[in-house]
């Protein structure tokens, strides 16, 4: 993976280069949602690489917030970031 590449497209703002960072932070913004803290899709495509998981079988829950678009609209992001960490 270009850990570089992505790092630039999703954290152009936030004042350091890719370069000053330490591993832990690269590996902490690419396996983490940045909101819940929670790991994203991201490191659960890393962790299921078939040569890892050969001898496993995986079931996974996926949550459908109803009408969330409506509050991130209606009350703003702020708003919605905190909906997300109650769940």
């Amino acid at each position: 993976m270009d850990y570089q590449r992505v790092y630039n497209n999703s954290h152009r703002d936030r004042g350091r280069s890719f370069e000053e960072l330490s591993k832990e932070e690269i590996y902490e913004m690419l396996y983490h949602d940045s909101i819940t803290g929670y790991y994203n899709w991201t490191h659960m495509w890393h962790e299921l690489d078939p040569k890892k998981t050969k001898d496993y079988t995986y079931e996974f829950v996926h949550f459908d917030i109803k009408d969330f678009r409506t509050i991130n609209d209606v009350y703003g992001h702020g708003v919605a970031n905190d909906v997300l960490k109650m769940v």
